[in-house]
């Protein structure tokens, strides 16, 4: 039990920087870290906040029709499913081809010890989505019943618990995947293709509460109690918090810990043996010698980031989302139309705002497309070796945004395609889409490796702490969001009567800035370059 506390706190300090931030002696470095912290806090009260105030909205709903037992339930099947989401698309990076996984196996340390300290570490960043999705509609109902002191300690409780299962149903996933790849050469494009695969099965399951009516919540009651029957646990969930009954509670509690628990004992055994198997390399026995080629300096780097790319499962299914995300938006208005497609996302799809709106949809996925913001980071340890080669430092920089630019410039190109066909758009409108949503495909990455140059992280041990948890991708994501905010702001507060020319003025607004950017890439990205 000791190892596994010692494996935990090792994951924390490295994956989280707290080393970093206490012993710097820079004091900049110290208030970068303190900044980022508290816009972290923000963040997450603010999402908070507004959680409460869907689930009060829906509080008055179902207090109207006597159900208010359906938030705790709503409570438990919505982290599930945000959890097991997560879970699918986080795990595999933390069980499989992690960096320091030869270190760990020469300690004096069972396999058992090693993967319960990887799935506990996954369990306290999930912990964190169990608070914020399931903790207001809980607060709501201990608000609307008058629940006493023992019902916020029984969720307490029971919120601990709560993303155990759906962890394991996704660890679960990973294990077949990883088995079933393990036993072919191709064993990374197989994990992508599983992967992606339940990614996009769980992108389009219908998970809005929003907007939602008296009339609408009243038809999905039977549909409610008929999954919390199936999944069985999330009854005793529902039991144990809505009559305070402390027997259900630990049938929970058991129920939780024991599946949790079982998986990692079943798993442990076959941990080793798929990790040393999918760190194999395969080569050609018939390998011949044949002409050396040569190509020019900024081909061979980009080709270098491309196989990097590629060869890397945790940067793959961690930064080609956002190209799925339109991908699935694109095909469901072909297939669907856009009446469907708009209630499904509860968006006004007149014809009027169609092209400021897909641009919108486009440029948020764009924005999920964050390949850059963590390029410099993955260098890790052997950043020197490009450091000392003669290259100019801008040769380097433009391979990793070319690399950004491969996956989000085609992907438009075919997706404006699929839309400007479903939605019979004019020459004049696709134009204007296809360019607005191309220059901010533009601007995402070269802000992602300005902000990853500020906020490096090279020192990691799992790529999942650089791809998904650090620094530079946060602030990354904050700038993206604000950048698509505030022309969406502009246009909700003056209603252009003509939107094409409201967005050929936008397109020239990131024209300007594409071209600022390239400057401040030029110049003060290559001086933070030389600094790392």
């Amino acid at each position: 039990m000791n190892s596994i506390f010692l494996l935990i706190k090792a994951n924390i300090i490295n994956s989280w920087g707290i080393n970093k931030a206490l012993k710097s002696k820079s004091m900049s470095e110290k208030i970068k870290t303190v900044l980022l912290g508290l816009l972290i806090v923000y963040a997450f009260c603010m999402l908070a906040f507004s959680m409460f105030m869907l689930n009060y909205s829906l509080g008055n709903i179902l207090e109207e029709l006597n159900s208010l037992e359906l938030l705790i339930a709503s409570s438990i099947l919505s982290t599930t499913l945000f959890s097991l989401f997560i879970s699918i698309y986080k795990i595999p990076g933390h069980l499989f081809s992690f960096k320091d996984f030869d270190l760990l196996m020469s300690l004096p340390v069972k396999p058992s010890a090693v993967l319960a300290s990887k799935m506990i570490f996954v369990y306290l960043s999930n912990l964190a989505i169990s608070v914020l999705v399931g903790g207001p509609s809980l607060v709501t109902y201990g608000i609307k019943t008058h629940s006493g002191f023992m019902y916020y300690i029984f969720a307490f409780l029971a919120t601990l618990f709560v993303p155990l299962i759906p962890i394991t149903i996704g660890a679960v996933f990973a294990y077949i995947l990883g088995r079933i790849s393990s036993k072919f050469r191709s064993t990374n494009t197989l994990m992508l293709i599983g992967s992606f695969i339940l990614i996009a099965v769980f992108m389009v399951l219908p998970n809005m509460l929003a907007g939602v009516n008296q009339d609408q919540v009243q038809n999905a009651i039977p549909s409610i109690s008929g999954v919390t029957k199936v999944l069985f646990w999330t009854n005793l969930y529902i039991k144990a918090l809505s009559n305070t009954n402390i027997l259900y509670l630990a049938a929970f509690l058991l129920v939780s810990a024991a599946v949790f628990g079982i998986f990692i004992t079943i798993f442990s055994r076959g941990f080793k043996t798929i990790n040393s198997k999918m760190s194999e390399k395969y080569k050609a026995s018939d390998y011949k010698i044949t002409r050396l080629k040569a190509s020019s300096v900024m081909k061979a780097l980009y080709f270098k980031q491309l196989r990097f790319y590629l060869s890397s499962y945790i940067y793959v299914t961690n930064t080609a989302v956002g190209v799925i995300m339109m991908l699935i938006f694109s095909l469901a208005v072909a297939v669907f139309g856009k009446e469907e497609v708009a209630k499904v996302l509860e968006l006004p799809m007149a014809d009027a705002y169609l092209a400021p709106l897909v641009a919108l949809i486009f440029g948020f996925c764009i924005s999920f497309t964050f390949v850059t913001a963590a390029s410099i980071s993955l260098e890790g340890k052997s950043l020197w070796i490009i450091k000392s080669l003669p290259l100019k430092i801008e040769s380097i920089l433009w391979s990793k945004i070319l690399l950004n630019l491969t996956l989000t410039i085609p992907a438009l190109v075919i997706n404006t395609v699929i839309v400007a066909v479903s939605f019979k758009l004019g020459a004049e409108t696709v134009s204007v889409l296809f360019l607005v949503s191309l220059l901010f495909s533009i601007v995402c990455p070269i802000i992602g490796i300005l902000v990853n140059l500020f906020f490096p992280k090279l020192e990691w041990t799992s790529q999942v702490s650089v791809v998904k948890q650090s620094a530079s991708v946060f602030v990354t994501m904050i700038i993206n969001v604000i950048l698509l905010g505030v022309p969406l702001v502009v246009f909700i507060l003056i209603k252009p009567s003509n939107t094409n020319l409201f967005m050929e003025l936008v397109s020239v607004v990131l024209a300007i800035l594409v071209f600022i950017l390239i400057k401040v890439l030029n110049t003060v990205g290559v001086k933070k370059f030389k600094e790392l």
